[in-house]
């Protein structure tokens, strides 16, 4: 596998709300977005400017979100990728020879569970500390706004 790409912004995870039609009834669908914002008020703007054609659009919730850095699938895929969150503990060596355990939250975009944990080993390979993966879950997030349009 290819060296992932990452991205280390400040993300907020926002909670809309809007309407669906399939011709005679009107479904209300709720997803969760990841935005790259510096404040709780720029979030909820962005992601009702970028979803402004939606009918009916509701921000229900807005809150900082507990990753920093998003791990991008590498490779090209005919399958929907998926975002999932990635619990990972570096065991660091310090100079006086303790270990000290830094965590570290991860969303990691890829077609499947197992493809994810691919990505994570992946991406951790270029680092000189031992870690564990603690967890890898699959989450709401359906998709990410960046703000350079990424």
């Amino acid at each position: 596998m290819n060296k992932p790409k990452h991205t280390n912004r400040t993300f907020f995870e926002v909670k809309i709300r809007f309407e669906e039609s399939d011709g005679e009834k009107v479904k209300h669908t709720i997803e969760t977005q990841a935005v790259d914002a510096e404040t709780f008020i720029e979030a909820p703007a962005r992601a009702m400017e970028y979803n402004s054609a939606l009918d009916g659009l509701e921000i229900k919730g807005v809150k900082l979100a507990n990753f920093r850095t998003v791990v991008w699938y590498p490779g090209d895929t005919e399958h929907e990728l998926n975002f999932y969150r990635c619990k990972v503990s570096d065991v660091l060596t310090l100079d006086n020879g303790k270990t000290k355990k830094c965590k570290h939250n991860y969303l990691v975009q890829a077609p499947t569970l197992g493809l994810a944990r691919d990505v994570v080993v992946a991406f951790m390979s270029d680092s000189p500390d031992k870690y564990v993966i603690d967890s890898l879950v699959d989450c709401k997030i359906k998709e990410i706004l960046l703000k350079d349009g990424e």
